[in-house]
């Protein structure tokens, strides 16, 4: 489950407060692209490993 599907089951489900629960799923989703940005900027500067988008 994703980050941002998993705190919707969570607040939906009565378990979370919003404001919290997303706030904190968005703070563990952007770790993903900031991980890649930081791999690609090297040192050196690299491509992608992965270049597919999943859904």
């Amino acid at each position: 489950m994703g980050e941002l599907t998993g705190a919707m089951h969570d607040v939906l489900t009565g378990a979370a407060e919003p404001g919290a629960r997303f706030r904190q799923a968005n703070a563990r989703a952007q770790q993903i692209p900031d991980a890649s940005n930081a791999y690609c900027d090297g040192p050196p500067r690299r491509s992608p490993d992965l270049l597919a988008v999943s859904t």
